[in-house]
């Protein structure tokens, strides 16, 4: 293990992806109250990244240099950016004490004048500080998480936000070289292997390491130790036996789940909805696997509107003629709802459920055992509608509350459609 080094790169990644990040550090997200040590330091803001795919791609373009500076193969174990404006300096404290953990400290602020001050100062053993790095944006600092360091507050000519992206960061044991090395996902510290495949139905295995759960749950655990309070310790000084014996449990639980969500993202970004996700082992202790089985929605087959027969009621009437198209599209949507059947995760049934609730009691309507089957279809022809668009290229932002019908229209500007006036019976049934 190579000796304490504090290093400095510039220029860690591409403009557009510094951009990229500079763009959602200046979103939502933020939080305030972080401390960087004790109860008494003065609190600033942050902003949880774990699994936020831009910070995960800056963290794969880092990679290489990091590693080759460690001298070993390194993995994630958080990511999160720290926020402070005049007056929120933060204390001389330690990321790490374990040998072989780093941080990587990028500055995600699109411009920095060096008035503004700012600076990471590390400190040396006796105190004193041994080097001080200015925020330039897009520099980044890589150094052993042992070091003491701090990050001084803007100046107060400075109206902009001092941002710094933490990558906590440790080498990977020699003896998880082969189990843990990252899979196709990109996680680190996470082995991904496709295991079954059959027409748009895929099956993974998603493994990780006891050590690298347990890092991850006593770092969440030391991340709580520093607000939690417990009867006969002070605040921030409960020591991590205490913290692992009374929130342990419910903390790896966390961090398991937190594996599954970002080894799911990943791996659904090329168009895929979840099936199911399962613990095969390790809730308790040990290694952990996870069985998730996806639908791969770029492998179902092509809708066959061509052979659909539908019939289109006319009316005069702009508002009915209105209704009545509504009539039609929920019959392309059974149709739909025929051609493509496929499982759902419990997890967003739940979502879209809990929605039509919240919805049904603000228009005062009794609760129905319907809604979970309504949630079902919704969620699945809402994947299916969206795959549809992307074959049709329809062009168009996310959440754009035209798709629907748009991809609808086209489905049966394709199919065999035959026009007929509406019948007074079947107008007064549609108005009621």
């Amino acid at each position: 293990m190579p000796e304490a080094f504090i290093e400095v790169i510039e220029n860690l990644v591409p403009a557009p992806l510094h951009a990229q990040a500079c763009a959602l550090m200046a979103g939502k997200g933020w939080y305030y109250g972080n401390r960087s040590s004790s109860e008494h330091a003065v609190p600033f803001w942050k902003m949880d990244l774990d699994g936020v795919p831009v910070f995960d791609a800056i963290w794969e373009a880092a990679r290489p240099q990091c590693e080759e500076r460690a001298g070993s193969r390194l993995r994630v174990i958080r990511t999160y950016a720290n926020g402070h404006t005049f007056g929120q300096g933060g204390q001389a404290h330690r990321d790490d004490e374990r040998p072989g953990t780093f941080t990587l400290l990028y500055y995600a602020m699109p411009a920095w004048d060096p008035t503004w001050q700012g600076e990471t100062v590390f400190h040396d053993e006796s105190g004193e500080i041994g080097r001080c790095v200015l925020p330039v944006p897009n520099r980044a600092v890589f150094f052993d998480a042992r070091i003491p360091h701090a990050g001084r507050a803007p100046s107060r000519e400075c109206r902009e936000l001092r941002v710094t992206v933490a990558f906590k960061l440790e080498s990977v044991p020699d003896e998880l070289e082969n189990d843990e090395a990252p899979g196709p996902s990109g996680v680190s510290g996470v082995g991904i292997s496709e295991t079954e495949r059959e027409g748009a139905r895929r099956v993974y295995r998603i493994q990780t390491g006891a050590a690298h759960v347990t890092a991850l749950v006593q770092t969440r655990l030391q991340e709580q130790g520093k607000t939690v309070r417990l009867p006969g310790f002070r605040a921030g000084m409960v020591p991590l036996p205490v913290l692992e014996a009374r929130y342990g449990t419910r903390t790896r639980s966390a961090v398991i789940g937190e594996i599954g969500n970002q080894a799911v993202e990943r791996l659904l970004a090329g168009g895929g909805l979840p099936a199911s996700v399962e613990l095969i082992r390790g809730a308790a202790t040990g290694d952990v696997e996870l069985r998730l089985a996806v639908t791969h929605l770029p492998d179902l087959a092509d809708v066959d509107c061509e052979h659909w027969e539908l019939e289109r009621l006319v009316a005069t009437e702009p508002t009915t003629q209105q209704l009545l198209t509504q009539e039609l599209h929920q019959a392309v949507l059974d149709l739909l709802d025929s051609a493509y059947s496929f499982p759902v995760a419990p997890a967003l049934v739940e979502r879209e459920l809990a929605s039509i609730r919240q919805a049904a009691s603000d228009a005062e309507l009794p609760e129905s055992d319907e809604f979970g089957v309504i949630a079902e279809r919704r969620v699945r022809l809402g994947a299916v509608i969206a795959e549809l668009a992307r074959r049709g290229q329809f062009p168009a932002p996310k959440h754009d509350p035209t798709l629907e019908s748009r991809v609808i229209e086209s489905l049966i500007s394709r199919a065999r459609v035959s026009d007929r006036p509406a019948t007074p019976e079947e107008l007064q049934a549609l108005l009621d």
